[in-house]
């Protein structure tokens, strides 16, 4: 069929970084990265985010709607880093996750890469090295986990027998 190459060459989007790397991060702590998706095309273009699930720690938040030729809308990325990985109290782990953005003519993926410090390990490393820098563009926004997820956190039983066994609570 003619013309419909010359057609997906004038549509379209591209991400600005094309991957992103958040560096080492704390265990338990929220960080957010910003991504620009550019219409490239001529003519207005809508977009659809699959989110990651939830077992990433990663979350895309950006507004809905078409986005007109040219312009660009800002997709951030939340992590809340989760040690994925560590066999025991301490190490180190890792993230990694392909965001897929699909749009009218394609498909585009984003790689999305964390390597996650458990607290006692983040904490030593800061000792010994001064401090650790997140990568450039990297924010910190919170030290607690984001109350929207369902986030398994250790919880003591309050009751009065005997209860030093930690049983589990998901937070909604």
């Amino acid at each position: 069929m003619k013309g419909v190459g010359d057609l997906n060459k004038i549509r379209g989007f591209e991400l600005y970084p094309g991957q992103v790397n958040f560096g080492v991060v704390r265990e338990g702590c929220t960080y957010t990265f910003n991504v620009l998706l550019k219409n490239i095309g001529l003519d207005s273009c809508r977009f659809k985010v699959k989110q990651p699930p939830p077992s990433t720690g990663l979350n895309v938040i950006f507004k809905s709607g078409p986005v007109a030729a040219g312009m660009n809308v800002t997709l951030q990325l939340e992590l809340y880093a989760m040690a994925v990985g560590v066999k025991g109290g301490s190490g180190q782990g890792s993230i990694g996750h392909h965001v897929e953005i699909s749009s009218e003519v394609d498909t585009l993926f984003l790689p999305v890469t964390a390597d996650v410090l458990t607290g006692h390990v983040y904490d030593e490393q800061c000792r010994i090295q001064g401090s650790i820098s997140v990568r450039a563009g990297v924010k910190l926004v919170s030290t607690r986990p984001p109350s929207r997820e369902g986030i398994i956190r250790p919880r003591k039983d309050r009751s009065q027998e005997c209860s030093t066994e930690l049983d589990t609570q998901v937070v909604q």
